[in-house]
C-alpha cells in the first residue's frame, strides 16, 4: 500500500530538478525560456517519500498533470491542460520483452487551446496509482515568444 503518496510525491517533486528548458540559466526549480520555440518542461520522478522510504516511480506514479494559467493561481477544481503518463512501455530491440521507461519531459507547445497571453504560469502535480494527487508545485512564469 502506498503511504500518503500525495505527500511523498510533493516532497520528492519539490526536491526534484524541474525546469522549463530553453535559453538562459538560473537556479529556480523551474526556468522559463525568455524567447524562442523551446518550451520543454522537464522533471525528475521522485524516488523516495517524505520519510525517506524508497518508492518505485514506475510502479507508484500513474501520471502527471500539467496546469497552465494566466495568473499563477491553481486550485483543486482546475482542469489540467495536459496529462502525461508516468511510464512508457517499450519493446526491447529484439522485440522479446517490454521495458518501462519513466517519462520526465513534455513540450508545452503541444497543449491545445492555451490562453493567448504572452506570459503564462505553469505548475505540475503527480497522481499516484491509487489516484491520490500531490500538491501543486510552485508556479513558474513561462514567457512565450
Amino acid at each position: 500500500m502506498i503511504r500518503n503518496l500525495s505527500l511523498k510525491i510533493v516532497v520528492a517533486l519539490l526536491a526534484a530538478a524541474a525546469v522549463i528548458v530553453g535559453c538562459g540559466g538560473g537556479e529556480e526549480p523551474f526556468r522559463a525560456s525568455p524567447s524562442g520555440p523551446a518550451a520543454m518542461i522537464t522533471w525528475t520522478p521522485p524516488g523516495t517519500t517524505l520519510d525517506n522510504a524508497a518508492i518505485d516511480p514506475s510502479e507508484e506514479i500513474d501520471h502527471y498533470e500539467i496546469h497552465v494559467s494566466i495568473d499563477g493561481i491553481f486550485n483543486e477544481e482546475d482542469v489540467p491542460a495536459a496529462l502525461v503518463a508516468a511510464v512508457e512501455v517499450l519493446p526491447t530491440q529484439d522485440g522479446q520483452f517490454l521495458t518501462k521507461s519513466l517519462i520526465s519531459k513534455f513540450d508545452l507547445n503541444l497543449i491545445p487551446n492555451l490562453p493567448s497571453a504572452k506570459e503564462l504560469y505553469v505548475s505540475l502535480r503527480a497522481v499516484g496509482t491509487d489516484r491520490q494527487k500531490s500538491a501543486f508545485m510552485e508556479p513558474v512564469l513561462w514567457t512565450r515568444s
